[in-house]
C-alpha cells in the first residue's frame, strides 16, 4: 500500500490568492453549511473580474448551452475562503435548473484550460449554487449599466446564434 506521505508529495500545490485581505470587502454570508465565508470582491480582485468578464460573457454568449437564454444565469464575483486569510475570488455562476448550472462551469473550465483564460492569475476559482450568495433566491438582473460594473449579469444567450454545447 501506497505511503500517505508519498501521496500527498504528488499533489499539485493548490494556487492561492496572493494578499487576499486586501480584495475583501463587506462580509455577505456563510456557504456550504457555514464552512466558508463569502465576502464582496474588491481590488486586485475586482479589477481582475472587471477585465475578464467582458471575455467570459463573451464566451458564454458564443457558447449557446442548451435552455441556456431562459435560464436566469448569474455569473459574478465573491471572495470566499475559511478566513480572511485563505479567501480567493471565486467566480460564482447561479442557476435553479442544476443540468445548464453545471454545463457553464464546465464551459468556463474549458475556457480556462483549452485557452489559458485567467492564466496570468492564479487563485481564481469556480463556484455554482442554485442562488448567489448573497441573495436567498436567483433573481433575473438587468444587463449591468456601464456606469456600474460592480452589478451582476444574467446572462442570456440570442435565441438565433444558439448551438448545442
Amino acid at each position: 500500500m501506497e505511503n500517505i506521505v508519498q501521496r500527498i508529495g504528488l499533489r499539485e500545490p493548490k494556487c492561492t490568492w496572493d494578499n487576499p485581505r486586501e480584495s475583501i470587502a463587506n462580509r455577505l454570508c456563510t456557504v456550504q453549511d457555514g464552512k466558508y465565508t463569502c465576502w464582496e470582491a474588491c481590488g486586485r480582485a475586482r479589477a481582475v473580474w472587471d477585465e475578464a468578464r467582458p471575455s467570459l460573457f463573451e464566451y458564454l454568449d458564443d457558447s449557446c448551452i442548451q435552455g441556456f437564454s431562459s435560464s436566469g444565469v448569474i455569473v459574478e464575483l465573491y471572495m470566499i475562503g475559511k478566513s480572511e486569510d485563505t479567501a480567493s475570488p471565486t467566480i460564482w455562476i447561479s442557476c435553479e435548473d442544476r443540468t445548464i448550472r453545471k454545463s457553464i462551469r464546465k464551459s468556463i473550465t474549458r475556457l480556462i484550460n483549452d485557452s489559458g483564460f485567467l492564466g496570468n492569475h492564479p487563485g481564481v476559482r469556480l463556484g455554482d449554487a442554485p442562488r448567489c450568495p448573497d441573495r436567498s433566491t436567483a433573481v433575473q438582473v438587468a444587463e449591468p449599466n456601464t456606469d456600474d460594473p460592480n452589478t451582476p449579469r444574467t446572462l442570456n444567450a440570442p435565441a438565433g446564434n444558439c448551438r448545442a454545447a
